[in-house]
């Protein structure tokens, strides 16, 4: 019956915790040649609009619009991550007919210090 046995953070099997990562905030010429020079998703969240009273927009990101494409940056963004239980990231991207856009993982993420 469930709830008879429950999995505490001392039991030795644990479920592993993986997050999203969608990495578009970085510049890459593919998407500059769609939207202009130096864009990223930033842009978007630079011209976030309120919808409804109270709905604070645009927000600023603690940490700056950061590009996720340099390793320290990817870095910190690890260490975050595995600061509040999150044991892996699951990366997100667009193909395009060609190449992905790998900024945020070939770059960041794999040349980061901390990526195991």
């Amino acid at each position: 019956m469930a709830g008879e046995n429950p999995i505490t953070p001392n039991d030795e099997s644990r479920y592993t915790v993986a997050a999203y990562y969608f990495p578009s905030y970085h510049p890459d010429p593919r998407r500059e040649a769609m939207y202009g020079e130096g864009w990223t998703e930033w842009e978007l969240v630079k011209k976030a609009k309120a919808r409804f009273e109270n709905h604070n927009q645009p927000r600023v990101p603690e940490w700056g619009y950061e590009d996720e494409s340099d390793p320290k940056v990817m870095a910190r963004k690890i260490d975050a991550a595995a600061d509040h239980g999150i044991d892996a990231f699951i990366f997100d991207w667009y193909w395009y007919n060609g190449p992905f856009l790998q900024g945020g993982l070939d770059e960041g993420f794999l040349g980061a210090d901390n990526n195991d």
